[in-house]
This record gives C-alpha cells, structure tokens and sequence, in this order.
C-alpha cells in the first residue's frame, strides 16, 4: 500500500487504510478471511500486515533480476 508522495509514507496511512477495509469487509460483507503478500525485501509491508495481525503462511522463491533473488511472502488473516 502506498500513496501518493513518498513523503506521506512511513506515517500510517496504509495501515488504517488496511484495517479500515478489512472492517468494512468484516462487517458489511461478512469476510473473515484475508490474504496479502509482500516481497521479501519489503520490510515496511512486512512490518504493517504484522501490526494488522497478518501471520505469514508461506515464502516462494521468484527470481526479479537475474543476480537478484528473493521471496514472496504470502499472509493470511483470519477474524
């Protein structure tokens, strides 16, 4: 998640976007089952779907560069 001007990230927005859906998902729509995934290197995602209550769930190794390889972490909250 990100918005706009870098300058606004690192201040929270995501996360309360985030929480924000997955309320209104929860609530409006009764779905208590969510999915994200970040790249390995990505330790701000990683760091936001924790705060959220995200658990990682699995990691996938996927070449970007060829002298570059990293993980996709796959995440899964359950309400």
């Amino acid at each position: 998640i990100a918005f706009g001007d870098s300058k606004l990230w690192g201040k929270g927005l995501g996360c309360s976007a985030a929480m924000c859906i997955i309320q209104y998902a929860s609530k409006q729509l009764n779905i208590n089952r969510f999915y994200a995934e970040t790249d390995s290197g990505n330790i701000r995602s990683q760091k936001m779907l924790g705060k959220i209550g995200f658990k990682e769930m699995d990691r996938s190794d996927q070449e970007q560069l060829p002298h570059l390889k990293r993980s996709l972490i796959q995440y899964e909250l359950h309400l």
